[in-house]
């Protein structure tokens, strides 16, 4: 009788350890560079469908895929604020109640995260109650990290480690007042130095990175190859640090159509185009030890009313709907024309912002970073809601004195075209992109004069630029520098109130040619 028992364990044992010698199916599903997009955006490059994206829709995708895909976790690699109007009117709090609702499993900071001070990043990884990680951040003061460097998280068994990391090369785009208080250090040294220990905690590692080149900020840029951004430093993150599994971009909104896989690492690499447009879907089959044996991997197009969106996740985000569109529904002007943002040259809705720069302040050229415009305005009645959505940042006017090298030394930083072509009011600028960077403008006008390098000019611009934002540090060497207090979305309200129908702005202010053609 006990030969039979133990006879039984035995089979029983052998049983046990060849199911779980089986393959096992995960699924991640991402996001990155959300950017308060709650509301759907017109696919204006899309010929089968009017309308992408949008809170609502993003969350009926997701719980779609959690349905019906083996072991779905969902992360997001940072950039949750500031976009539409919604995020600057609740300073972040909405966007934060529905990824709450929509219930993440990590996600990381990304620069956006600090828009409203380092109080409400801090604010923002109190609330959610989902780990929000970077494992770089530090106080200055102190050395004591800022956020939680990773997390464990487990469905169904399987156990993921998450680790989040803020791009050196994000910091420019953060306001410049955020690291007197913190510091981003080098990732790759933490990295090392986390890998070994947490992988012998868990099935899989996965990293979520705010880094590289910055996102171009146009609402077709999917449609656009030239203005994409190259994904070079979670590519060289991936080959100099062994033993990820999965790295999840942000910071650049480069839309991975098929994951990419380091021939040296073997680390599978994935990022989407941002904005809730698409949902990123990674199917992975690992072996008993632990290895990814295989992927598939797609970003999945977020078509409104294909999907219901969960109750729980509607009633959040009607709720903080109503509370934006009461403040935002004043009418104080119309348009007749559209105005849509370029982010790699003139766009008439730069020419708005910027002519209204010029009337608020009386400075000679005004200066608005292309990054800085983050929607578009149609034809109709214009609210503040409208224009929040358009300059969703709390920038204000500031001037400041600038000799005319260095206005023209913004103006050949700008051609590099690294963050977007800097919008411009005042002037006249005729460049050639063909030319090696830094020698790309061929005349500069201003007013009726050409530039005249030592003169000094009054300029206008927002309190992030001035401050050395984006990169443009020239800012920081020049005189008399005054900060109105005034928001700069304040000063295009009264711009737009004082015309009543806005007219469509002069341009010609920015004006390719080709030395070599004259063309």
């Amino acid at each position: 009788m006990r030969r039979k028992n133990l006879l039984v364990v035995l089979l029983l044992f052998l049983a046990l350890s060849a199911l779980a010698a089986e393959p096992r199916q995960v699924t991640i599903l991402y996001s990155n560079d959300f950017h308060a997009a709650v509301a759907p955006m017109k696919a204006t490059w899309l010929v089968d469908q009017p309308m992408i994206g949008g809170a609502k829709a993003f969350a009926g995708w997701v719980g779609m895929l959690r349905r019906n895909e083996p072991n779905p976790f969902l992360f997001d690699s940072g950039d949750l604020y500031t976009g539409q109007a919604i995020s600057s009117i609740t300073k972040g709090q909405a966007l934060i109640d529905i990824f709450k609702a929509i219930g993440f499993d990590a996600v990381c900071l990304g620069n956006h995260e600090f828009d409203y001070g380092v109080e409400g990043a801090a604010a923002y990884q109190n609330q959610e109650p989902f780990p929000v990680l970077a494992a770089n951040l530090f106080y200055r003061d102190g050395g004591k990290p800022f956020a939680k460097p990773y997390a464990i998280v487990e469905h169904n068994g399987i156990k993921i480690g998450v680790i989040g990391i803020f791009g050196v090369d994000a910091v420019p785009s953060t306001g410049p007042a955020i690291w007197k208080t913190l510091e981003a250090r080098d990732p790759l040294p933490i990295l090392r130095e986390l890998i070994p220990t947490l992988r012998k905690q868990v099935n899989l590692i996965v990293v979520l990175a705010h880094q590289g080149e910055t996102g171009p900020m146009q609402s077709d840029a999917e449609a656009h190859p030239e203005v994409q951004r190259e994904f070079n430093a979670d590519k060289a993150t991936v080959e100099a640090v062994p033993g990820i599994d999965v790295f999840i971009g942000g910071h650049a909104h480069r839309g991975i159509e098929i994951p990419w896989v380091s021939p040296k690492t073997g680390s599978i690499v994935v990022q989407t185009y941002g904005r809730g447009t698409t949902v990123g879907v990674l199917k992975l089959t690992i072996d008993e030890r632990n290895k990814v044996t295989a992927h598939d991997g797609s970003l999945v197009r977020v078509t409104p009313g294909v999907f219901p969106t969960p109750p729980g996740v509607e009633r959040v985000i009607d709720k903080w709907i109503a509370t934006a569109d009461q403040a935002g529904k004043e009418k104080f002007g119309t348009i007749a024309s559209p105005l849509v943002r370029n982010y790699d040259g003139e766009s008439q809705l730069g020419d708005l912002i910027t002519d209204a720069m010029l009337w608020r302040s009386h400075a000679d050229i005004a200066f608005e970073n292309a990054g800085g415009i983050r929607g578009d305005l149609g034809v109709g009645n214009v609210t503040r809601y409208d224009l929040i959505s358009v300059m969703p940042f709390i920038n204000t006017l500031t001037t400041i004195k600038l000799t005319g090298k260095q206005v023209q030394d913004i103006l050949e930083q700008s051609l590099t075209l690294k963050v977007g072509m800097m919008q411009v009011g005042g002037i006249k600028v005729t460049y050639d992109l063909s030319k090696p960077e830094y020698h790309r403008v061929i005349s500069v006008v201003v007013g009726e004069k050409p530039l005249d390098a030592d003169r000094t000019y009054t300029v206008v611009t927002n309190s992030f630029i001035s401050g050395g934002g984006d990169h443009y540090t020239t800012f920081l060497s020049g005189k008399d520098l005054n900060d109105t207090g005034e928001n700069l979305v304040d000063a295009v309200v009264e711009y737009v109130r004082q015309a009543g129908q806005v007219a469509l702005p002069q341009s010609g202010r920015l004006v390719a040619v080709n030395a070599a053609t004259g063309e």
